[in-house]
């Protein structure tokens, strides 16, 4: 769209630059509510198969099963829309995680894997996804591995307090969030690093979250 405009005698034309985060608000508006209402029948879905499986999974194994992270996520990932049921647990222990739908591709404490996919509620004015988006991502991937570690051991504590991102190229698409965890025996600080790769591979962000650990028992 242009106007124009009279200026010394001269016609002159002023353009009405779109602007990527007008288009993007636009888009959310109409898209998101639409998400969400897919969002909600997929997780119905997934919860009348998870619930069938977790009555037979407690009933044969006891009512002390799947009460730590890790058995509880790879219980879920191993049923039919699992991950469904996994990110919907962890919406409703951290409910600000809840705009970047998380996709949890693994679980454990030694390593999880989360992917993320580009939504225009996620971008920057930069047509990619938004630092803070890849900084959330990236902390939610690092504590829930922290967190299945620290479950499996004894007199363990940990919490984060402190993130360091660092974005080398602009993500786009789906980006996948890799972290390891191997938490230390004694108190202190420990750095947790995650990377974040794109399809291709390339890695677009390393993010470093810190952990205040805290080691009241020595035994495992």
């Amino acid at each position: 769209l242009r106007i124009c405009t009279a200026r010394g005698g001269r016609a002159a034309s002023h353009s009405l630059v779109r602007q990527p985060e007008t288009m993007d608000a636009i888009s959310a508006t109409i898209v998101r509510p639409i998400v969400i209402l897919v969002d909600t029948i997929i997780t119905t879905l997934a919860f009348l198969i998870f619930i069938p499986a977790l009555i037979f999974k407690v009933v044969t194994s006891g009512t002390r099963t799947l009460t730590k992270m890790e058995e509880f996520a790879n219980f879920a990932l191993g049923l039919p829309l699992g991950g469904w049921i996994v990110t919907f647990a962890v919406g409703i222990a951290a409910p600000y995680a809840g705009p970047i739908r998380a996709n949890f591709i693994k679980v454990s404490k030694e390593e999880s894997i989360v992917e993320m996919t580009e939504w225009s509620w996620l971008r920057n004015p930069f047509s990619s996804i938004h630092a803070c988006a890849l900084s959330n991502v990236a902390e939610m991937c690092a504590t829930l591995t922290g967190l299945c570690a620290m479950q499996a051991q004894k007199g363990v504590r940990i919490i984060p307090v402190a993130i360091n991102s660092s974005y080398l190229k602009k993500a786009r698409g789906t980006v996948r969030a890799t972290c390891k965890v191997e938490l230390p025996k004694v108190s202190g600080k420990y750095e947790a690093n995650v990377d974040i790769t794109n399809k291709q591979q390339v890695l677009v962000c390393q993010v470093k979250v810190v952990f205040d650990v805290k080691v009241e028992n020595k035994e495992s």
